[in-house]
């Protein structure tokens, strides 16, 4: 009987501490998680991985510098989100995104640059993906556009090895087209939006808590692989993430 109450004692010391750590601590309402602007040059708050030689800052954006292997994608995560992961529940991530190619409004196919955002993000093989995929205008058969060039918004939900898309959307572009891009994630419903219109709304049993991460990789195509030198990247500006 003694050490059956002592059990049960431990037991719920045991689930008051972690209500105290997770819940106790879960942010309020409209409190600002994490400010990026990059306007003085710096990228210090993010940890890029796995190697940190090919993020940079340019021109107050984020990406990757031309020299990053070509078509890998390169991941960085911010380093409040290193040690608050595990407190932040409920929250909004706004961010402009910047796409830029060579050859205008043409990126040749959807594998160019696949970019993302990645939230609540428990560890490397368990977040929440939005990705976006510049899509080429279709063309008929005397290479005509049939129509204005396109990017998928996908939504996935990724668990250790196992991948789950559960929506997607499209919105139109131009060449150097830069959106803001805006993820409300409450309980488990995520709601995306890109230039104030909502593009894709999903529920998921992913868990609700995690920090955030920035996802993309560059694409460089010599001459003598095509008529005349490709290339494509994206950047990130302006991330800001707000409790809800």
């Amino acid at each position: 009987m003694v050490f059956l109450l002592l059990g049960l004692a431990l037991g719920f010391c045991s689930g008051c501490f972690r209500h105290l750590l997770f819940d106790s601590f879960d942010p309020p309402s409209g409190e600002v998680l994490l400010e990026s602007s990059f306007d003085n040059g710096s990228s210090a708050e993010w940890i890029p991985f796995p190697d940190e030689r090919y993020w940079t800052v340019k021109d107050g954006r984020y990406g990757l510098a031309s020299h990053a292997p070509n078509g890998v994608p390169q991941r960085t995560f911010s380093r409040e989100t290193d040690w608050n992961r595990l407190t932040w529940h409920n929250y909004t991530i706004t961010a402009r995104v910047l796409f830029v190619t060579s050859r205008g409004d043409d990126w040749r196919g959807p594998d160019d640059n696949l970019t993302s955002i990645l939230f609540r993000v428990i560890d490397d093989s368990n977040y929440m993906e939005l990705r976006f995929s510049p899509l080429s205008a279709c063309y008929n058969i005397h290479w005509q556009p049939l129509g204005p060039p396109s990017a998928e918004v996908s939504l996935f939900s990724h668990k250790d090895d196992e991948s789950t898309l559960l929506g997607w959307g499209f919105v139109g572009y131009h060449g150097e087209s830069e959106f803001e891009v805006r993820i409300e994630a409450r309980g488990g419903l995520c709601a995306v939006f890109v230039d104030d219109c909502h593009v894709l709304s999903a529920s998921d049993v992913h868990p609700h808590v995690g920090g955030i991460g920035l996802q993309t990789s560059v694409q460089h195509r010599p001459s003598e692989l095509l008529e005349e030198e490709y290339w494509s990247e994206a950047w990130f500006s302006d991330v800001h993430v707000e409790a809800l």
